[in-house]
């Protein structure tokens, strides 16, 4: 395994999670992407009712800002939080506590595919943020099973 510097972004095991004390932090999201649903989103990871590490905050928080009827990808986001790996954010998302009201369904591969959900990448979780994206506007190709890329949100 690699070293990493302190305050470098890093994806923890569980049972480490599990025993750090909850992010308290205040989040904000701007007026440009505030979308129904953000302020309950928001309001559960200021509550910290679960414990989260401070960069699953980090990616969850930032996760909040996306909009309904939008995905982002797994390295957009990794971009945005200033990680390098697309992987960890993925992780993170996996142990999403508040899904779905932390809309760990909203991030999809840099391909355009629809990518993980709830730590499996095929069989009725896949078909389930399929349904929920759809539900949301998300245009998703029948023949490639992509999202379309004008439902790709940028920071």
């Amino acid at each position: 395994a690699k070293h990493q510097k302190e305050g470098t972004k890093k994806s923890n095991p569980p049972a480490k999670a599990t025993k750090q004390a909850p992010a308290k932090a205040r989040l904000t999201v701007s007026s440009e992407h505030n979308i129904e649903g953000a302020a309950a989103s928001m309001a559960m990871l200021s509550n910290g009712d679960k414990p989260l590490t401070k960069f699953q905050h980090q990616v969850l928080s930032a996760l909040c800002t996306v909009p309904s009827g939008k995905v982002t990808t797994y390295k957009i986001l990794a971009n945005h939080i200033g990680c390098r790996s697309n992987q960890a954010v993925g992780q993170a998302l996996k142990r999403n506590p508040y899904a779905p009201t932390v809309p760990c369904h909203r991030v999809v591969a840099n391909t355009g595919a629809i990518g993980g959900f709830g730590g499996t990448t095929a069989g009725t979780k896949i078909d389930d943020k399929i349904a929920l994206l759809r539900k949301e506007g998300v245009f998703i190709h029948d023949n490639s099973g992509k999202v379309d890329p004008n439902s790709i949100f940028h920071f």
